[in-house]
């Protein structure tokens, strides 16, 4: 307890002007690594369903092809596969309030 009593006003002051300066940085460094993780699982997702998307409409094309004309059949198809897609927990489109 003496090594509080010591040093002298200037001293302490200084001593918690550095402390909080070091903390600041800190705080900044693990929300910059944090912000990187979050973008890096966002375009993640976007990427997925880019993905899926791209797999339903090169289906939907084959089923056309191997329909020969049905068309009505395979916009059942499409419409059922992408009611299946929208009970996915994505939130896609929602503004994100900086």
């Amino acid at each position: 307890m003496q090594l509080l009593y010591r040093p002298r006003l200037y001293s302490k002051v200084a001593l918690l002007f550095l402390l909080s300066s070091i903390a600041t940085v800190v705080a900044i460094a693990m929300g910059a690594a944090l912000w990187e993780r979050m973008i890096d699982d966002r375009l993640h997702r976007y990427r997925a369903v880019v993905n899926t998307t791209v797999e339903l409409a090169k289906a939907l094309e084959a089923c056309v092809v191997a329909s020969e004309g049905r068309l009505h059949l395979a916009f059942q198809w499409a419409t059922a596969a992408t009611e299946r897609l929208g009970s996915l927990p994505l939130q896609l489109g929602r503004a994100q309030a900086a």
